[in-house]
């Protein structure tokens, strides 16, 4: 599917936040992600021209592609970096699984760091939109970005609780034990995987766990 970069903006030191637009739906769940290629990029290397990234926006929106990135240096990157607004890009797959369950009655505890917040930012924009009755705890390690948005959907929302962690060798802390409770863990590797392994040592079971690990920040 064709895009048009829209606008590319460093909303903080060293995090990109891009818009892109397209010309027809691009038909996905909030908390999804999507493959965003560059195409004849200026620089190259052997990881090649395409990347995934989450939607920060809405489904309601859907015929835009928000994200955010790390600035960096890569080839891919300084590509992104340097293309012109107005410049015509490629979304193609849109995936993932870490979206809403149907049961609204289900408690959700979020769990992520740094801008891992990504996907789940979609999730909550959607959910504040459309006034979905969840029950979602947000522990956000390492707060970085969208924490006065999050704030706020704090204080209109009692069904919704934030709690920012600064120290990551306490999170277990933070965590509350739910028997029912679905549990979705983002960021890198070195922050998922313990973070899992935590989970289930404080014996929160398989099938209560979802968790998508991000590259390439």
């Amino acid at each position: 599917m064709k895009a048009t970069l829209l606008k590319r903006e460093e909303i903080i030191s060293g995090v990109w936040y891009i818009k892109l637009t397209t010309e027809e739906e691009i038909g996905f769940r909030a908390g999804q992600f999507f493959q965003l290629t560059l195409p004849n990029p200026k620089y190259q290397d052997n990881r090649g021209n395409s990347r995934f990234f989450g939607f920060i926006n809405s489904p309601t929106l859907d015929m835009t592609a928000e994200m955010i990135t790390k600035v960096g240096v890569s080839a891919y990157k300084r590509t992104l970096g340097e293309l012109p607004i107005g410049s015509e890009v490629e979304i193609g797959k849109v995936g993932g699984e870490m979206t809403l369950p149907a049961d609204t009655n289900r408690p959700l505890v979020f769990i992520t760091e740094e801008i891992g917040v990504a996907p789940l930012m979609s999730i909550l924009r959607f959910v504040q939109e459309k006034s979905l009755p969840y029950q979602i705890t947000l522990i956000y390690s390492q707060p970085l970005i969208f924490t006065g948005e999050l704030a706020i959907f704090s204080q209109k929302n009692e069904a919704f609780k934030l709690v920012t962690v600064m120290g990551g060798e306490n999170l277990p802390d933070y965590i509350p034990k739910m028997d029912n409770g679905l549990y979705c863990v983002t960021g890198t590797s070195g922050f998922v995987l313990p973070t899992v392994k935590m989970l289930r040592e404080k014996g929160i079971a398989p099938n209560q766990t979802k968790f998508e690990v991000f590259t390439g920040y």
